[in-house]
């Protein structure tokens, strides 16, 4: 039944946007890339610079995200909204998609989404 349901998904329309864009670049077309997801700005040197400061700590992350990065979320949100969250309900996650989905799995609901670029496997899933 699973097998069925992921061979039956179709592409992503994030990522067929992001083939024609690459089609059309390598015609010579300047292409502005404002997709979900990708920035057409390079990415700051000082962050650059960061990144490869840190490039040795390669190993998995706690499934939650970073517990530093949850407090520091946790305590912005409490801040801006006058409630006391906890760093232990919230989560930092790699990418939309996958937090979409995570509330899938856990809510067991259908979200609904005014653009659902990229999720509509998600809804056939549930």
């Amino acid at each position: 039944m699973l097998k069925n349901l992921v061979k039956d998904l179709k592409p992503s329309s994030t990522l067929a946007i992001n083939e024609t864009s690459k089609q059309l670049e390598q015609q010579g077309k300047k292409i502005f890339k404002f997709g979900f997801g990708q920035s057409p700005f390079k990415v700051p040197e000082d962050v650059v610079e960061e990144l490869k400061s840190n490039a040795h700590q390669n190993k998995y992350l706690p499934m939650q995200g970073l517990e530093e990065l949850r407090e520091v979320v946790a305590k912005y949100s409490s801040k801006k909204k006058n409630y006391n969250y906890k760093s232990n309900n919230v989560i930092i996650g790699p990418g939309s998609k996958e937090l979409m989905f995570l509330l899938h799995v856990i809510l067991m609901v259908k979200l609904y989404c005014q653009h659902p670029v990229g999720f509509h496997m998600h809804h056939k899933l549930f």
